[in-house]
């Protein structure tokens, strides 16, 4: 049963549970969005209003609507939610409000409603009063923009908007695609070009290697006449150090094009010791001159063909040692008077305590030669091999897949020869430089090779210097090489100048190259050009 007396009024002034947690909510609410309305809980709203109607309004700007009894106390409530925003939209700020009056601090506050001891003894409040009386608090009505400017921004994209957009997007993407394939494109060719220029500096640098090596350890021809060379044996042909072939009849006949181009393809071959650094000294000669017994405690032969092996003893290369004086090389013998010898070694062989090499030769020294004083004590001796460059075919895995897209394949060959009969020896071609389309020889002559007098430097192109070279090769003092290759594929937007006609002009630098004349465009060319010295073919006082 429900009581009407002191203890249910104490009650109603109190604020419930759930009052508590709904002011709590209303606050951080309100701090959250920035308002200068503050909730407050019912019993601390009732604790600061005033005991008297006509109490004079708070100054600060606090929005809150009085709920009193009569026509002046309704007409305030609505002017105040007006002016606060609570009951209307689109108002900013708050004039002060009366708060709400009571009128003793005994009696219930207006918003509690007591049962009747008929019904009930607790008190519970009333229905939430409306927005026109209840406490103000921000809203999204008092943070929401009202002017058309503020609407304009929160609207979506025109039609004309879109289009724009996409015309746009699809401009930069287009640009992007074309740039992409435009630099792929560039990629790959300047990728070819710089493989064709490495690979023509490294077949220049073995060719140069080559060059200034021919005549070492051996003489510029047999018939110099600064040359001494002994009649027995007959030395097969003249082995000269250098000699060429202008115009190469098989090097022309490998080139593509070769009118159109204007290129040519020489041939050199050049005669030297090219497998060792030194020349070895002689222990004796068997008595019939066919075999050559080597002295192994030479340091030039220790340095050859034996080495360390960490236990203070020597290990014998046998295997090195008859590489070097292979089967089919000439074998170069000076005496210690000067007289040269040349003969074709047979065989050589190299014992397992390395105190033992013997070098088989054919024709023999033979029985008391005149030139060879002392069973040959003392002479040097040193291999001598030939070796030649020319452009030919390729063969084997370095013929192209599709000769229509990259046509026929012409390398830059070296390949050794047999110094007596000139013929290559099987297993010696090496390819130097793959798609050569160039290899021409120009020679710097001394036309005065005298010893002791000064020299007469002229230089010749390869027609008029070749019957120099062939007959009088030591006054050759050095030699211009030219070597150009080009790229597999013909580039058609590297267009053949239409200036060029037909043919590549003369005096027109060799930067392209025509694989196929009924299609656009041209191969790229690199062409490298250098002049090495020959010291070797200088003659001796």
């Amino acid at each position: 049963m429900g009581s009407t007396g002191p203890r249910a009024t104490t009650r109603s002034r109190r604020c419930s549970w759930p009052a508590r947690r709904g002011c709590a909510r209303r606050r951080i609410r309100a701090r959250r969005s920035g308002g200068w309305c503050r909730p407050m809980c019912p019993r601390r709203a009732r604790r600061r209003t005033s005991t008297s109607t006509a109490t004079t309004p708070p100054t600060g700007r606090r929005c809150g609507t009085a709920r009193t009894s009569g026509s002046s106390g309704s007409t305030r409530a609505a002017r105040s939610a007006r002016t606060c925003g609570c009951g209307g939209r689109g108002c900013r700020t708050a004039a002060p409000t009366i708060p709400r009056a009571r009128s003793s601090r005994g009696a219930p506050p207006a918003s509690i409603r007591t049962r009747s001891p008929a019904t009930s003894g607790r008190a519970r409040p009333t229905r939430r009063p409306s927005s026109a009386t209840r406490p103000c608090r921000p809203t999204e009505a008092m943070n929401r923009p009202t002017t058309d400017r503020a609407r304009s921004r929160r609207a979506g994209f025109t039609l004309i908007e879109m289009m724009v957009a996409l015309a746009a997007g699809g401009l930069v993407i287009a640009a992007v695609f074309t740039l992409g394939g435009a630099s792929a494109r560039h990629f790959q060719e300047q990728q070819r070009v710089g493989v064709t220029q490495r690979s023509v500096r490294m077949a220049m640098e073995r060719l140069r290697r080559d060059i200034a090596r021919a005549g070492y350890m051996h003489v510029p021809s047999t018939n110099s006449p600064f040359v001494r060379t002994c009649p027995v044996p007959v030395v097969p042909g003249n082995l000269p150090a250098v000699a060429f072939t202008d115009d190469d009849p098989t090097g022309n006949g490998a080139l593509l094009n070769r009118g159109v181009n204007r290129v040519s393809a020489d041939r050199l071959r050049l005669t030297g010791n090219y497998v060792t650094d030194d020349a070895y000294l002689v222990r004796t000669v068997n008595a019939n001159g066919s075999a050559v017994f080597l002295q192994t405690d030479w340091l030039a032969f220790q340095r050859a063909f034996t080495s360390d092996d960490g236990t203070g003893s020597r290990r014998v290369d046998t295997t090195r040692f008859q590489e070097v004086f292979a089967a089919g090389r000439m074998l170069h013998i000076e005496t210690r008077t000067g007289t040269h010898f040349f003969v074709t070694i047979t065989s050589a062989t190299l014992n397992g305590l390395g105190n033992m090499a013997q070098v088989n030769i054919n024709p023999a020294l033979g029985v008391d030669n005149p030139c060879l004083e002392g069973l040959g004590r003392g002479a040097l001796v040193s291999p001598v091999t030939t070796v030649e460059y020319g452009i030919v075919p390729a063969a084997g895995v370095l013929v192209p897949n599709n000769q229509n897209v990259t046509g026929a394949n012409t390398v830059l060959q070296r390949q050794e020869l047999d110094p007596a009969t000139l013929t290559p020896i099987p297993g010696t071609q090496r390819a130097v430089l793959e798609w050569a389309v160039d290899f021409n020889l120009d020679f710097v002559l001394d036309t005065n090779p005298t010893p002791g007098n000064p020299p007469n430097l002229v230089q010749r192109t390869g027609t008029v210097a070749a019957p120099t070279v062939a007959g009088q090769p030591w006054q050759v003092r050095s030699i211009i090489a030219s070597l150009a290759a080009r790229t597999p594929e013909q580039d058609r937007r590297f267009p053949w100048p239409t200036s060029w006609g037909a043919a590549r002009p003369v005096g027109q630098p060799l930067n392209r190259f025509r694989v196929f004349t009924d299609r656009q465009g041209a191969a790229r060319v690199r062409q490298l050009t250098t002049e090495v010295q020959m010291p070797n073919l200088v003659p001796r006082r």
